[in-house]
């Protein structure tokens, strides 16, 4: 799940799937480090026939066409490689030349620049809104469906034994279940 937290007014403060959002042509996902972002990136990228591509090695492909729906995962990190300038402009350069209708863009919370990188990422649009999301924790229902999906005969009780030992958090995580913690 992830919160609307910048975009139209309908949307904002709405917690839903990141499926839902197929129909918004602009995307940023922000989340913690180790949140799961790149892996919510890999599913929609999946259902969308399109791979995950790296912003750094989008920033510096040269002449190279992309296509939509473009998926660009750990902004965050190029911004910490190398030279200080931001990158961001580079990046909205590319998208830009490309004429791309439809983007999804990942970054750390703490490395997003809120109205600066909105203002920046805006030319590359065709004037729809930027929707800005935070990835959430599972809840515990979506754990105890995981749980299920992987074979757990007693999800509910896995759940609270987690709690006791203070392993709760490793089951809140979304990446937690590529990771295979929740197995």
């Amino acid at each position: 799940m992830v919160a609307v937290i910048a975009g139209p007014d309908e949307m904002v403060g709405r917690s839903l799937p990141f499926s839902e959002l197929s129909d918004c042509p602009y995307v940023v996902l922000l989340g913690e480090p180790g949140s799961g972002k790149s892996t919510v990136f890999e599913t929609a990228a999946k259902a969308a026939s399109r791979s995950v591509t790296i912003a750094r090695a989008l920033r510096v492909s040269g002449g190279q066409h992309v296509e939509s729906p473009l998926f660009v995962d750990a902004l965050d990190e190029d911004r910490s490689e190398g030279s200080k300038k931001d990158k961001i402009f580079q990046l909205r350069d590319k998208m830009l030349s490309s004429s791309l209708e439809c983007w999804r863009i990942s970054c750390r919370v703490e490395d997003w620049r809120g109205a600066a990188d909105l203002s920046a990422l805006q030319a590359a649009t065709t004037g729809a809104p930027i929707v800005v999301t935070q990835l959430q924790n599972l809840s515990v229902r979506e754990q105890a469906k995981i749980l299920t999906s992987r074979g757990a005969l007693d999800p509910e009780g896995f759940i609270g034994q987690a709690r006791r030992h203070g392993a709760a958090s490793f089951l809140e995580c979304p990446s937690s279940d590529k990771m295979g913690v929740l197995t």
